[in-house]
């Protein structure tokens, strides 16, 4: 089996083949001229001596140029349609047969009539010569053509291996990055579902620990007295200055007024949701005086602040649909029930982290659905 060549070697390959069938074509041609040149030369005293005296002497060289020139011919195209595959046919091999014996005769056959073997020898080499130089030429091209093609054809079949094994390297790179990128995308997918399960369970413990709490607060409520009376408040009682005593008998002694002073009380935390606190009955601030001296009574006001209204959970709405579930804390809803509550969150444009603890999802998840919402929209 022949070795597969590269497309370089092809290349060198076809350079050197048409060199070859350059020097091929160049070298029989000369071999023609010079069978023609030296047939002329011999045959020309031959036929001059067999020719009447007189002026058609003069007329010897041209029998032997045509009868070479139509062997050369002859020669030459046979030899062409062999390279193509095809023949010339019964005359084509009359005319190359015909003309090959005539230049044979005028060239061997002066040393014919002379009995001298070694010139009829010398004088058979330039049309044999020719005759072999005609001949294989064309063979050669052929033999040469066909490596060529074998060459080409072979390198063909390489290329396209070489192209199915690219192509094939391709796909399989495809596949793996492919197959790559889905095991991180369910990577991603895994570590967010263990986080938003980690946040569900961490939002549920604080759920019912503020439950806990808040049980515990109203029961603390329920055990506490109904009312509770407000502890007098004492006024400040400040001594006068020594140098008051001390002022000359017709300076009057004024009073000196303390203004009132109305104490802050820390706002109470919000009541529970789970049962109403109990109102303390409110009672009118006792006056508080301070004896001392001249000066005045002072009396302070005790004044509650307002209380704040109570925030309604996000499920506690009293507008909120049946997909939605009204009343059921977030840990306990179902998936469909998630979905309607982001949905519904997202047309009532809450904040993601708001919709989140609405629907106890991830904010991750909640910031997914509400871009597929937005680009459904």
């Amino acid at each position: 089996m022949a070795r597969e060549m590269t497309a370089h070697e092809l290349a060198e390959l076809e350079r050197r083949v048409e060199s070859t069938g350059r020097l091929i074509s160049t070298g029989t041609w000369v071999i023609a001229a010079g069978m023609i040149l030296y047939s002329m030369l011999t045959a020309t005293p031959f036929v001059a001596d067999h020719t009447p005296p007189g002026k058609w002497q003069y007329s010897a060289p041209v029998l032997p140029i045509v009868v070479d020139m139509s062997f050369v011919i002859s020669l030459r195209v046979d030899a062409l349609l062999g390279t193509v595959g095809s023949g010339g046919g019964l005359a084509a091999w009359l005319l190359r047969a015909a003309t090959g014996a005539a230049s044979v005769f005028l060239n061997i056959w002066g040393s014919v009539e002379r009995h001298d073997p070694t010139g009829v020898a010398l004088h058979l080499i330039p049309p044999l010569l020719l005759i072999l130089a005609a001949e294989a030429g064309p063979a050669y091209r052929r033999r040469l053509a066909r490596q060529i093609a074998d060459a080409r054809a072979r390198r063909r079949l390489t290329v396209e291996r070489e192209e199915r094994e690219r192509r094939a390297a391709k796909e399989r790179e495809r596949r793996e990055a492919e197959e790559k990128r889905e095991r991180e995308r369910r990577a991603v997918e895994e570590r967010e579902e263990r986080e938003e399960q980690r946040a569900a369970a961490r939002r549920r413990e604080e759920r019912e620990h503020e439950l806990e709490m808040r049980r515990l607060a109203v029961a603390s409520e329920q055990q506490r007295p109904a009312s509770v009376a407000p502890a007098p408040v004492a006024a400040e009682q400040r001594p006068a200055p020594a140098a008051r005593n001390e002022l000359p008998a017709h300076q009057e002694q004024r009073p000196v007024v303390v203004p009132r002073v109305q104490e802050q009380r820390p706002a109470p935390a919000p009541a529970p949701a789970l049962a109403p606190r109990p109102e303390p009955e409110r009672r009118p601030a006792a006056p508080v005086s301070a004896a001392q001296g001249a000066r005045p009574a002072v009396t302070a006001r005790i004044e509650e602040p307002e209380r704040e209204p109570e925030r309604v959970a996000d499920w506690e709405l009293p507008d909120l649909p049946q997909d939605c579930a009204p009343g059921q804390p977030p840990h306990l809803i179902t998936d469909s029930q998630a979905m309607a509550r982001i949905r519904y969150g997202h047309s009532k444009g809450w904040v993601q982290r708001r919709i989140a603890v609405f629907a106890d999802r991830s904010p991750s998840t909640v910031h997914k659905h509400v871009r597929l919402l937005a680009s459904a929209n």
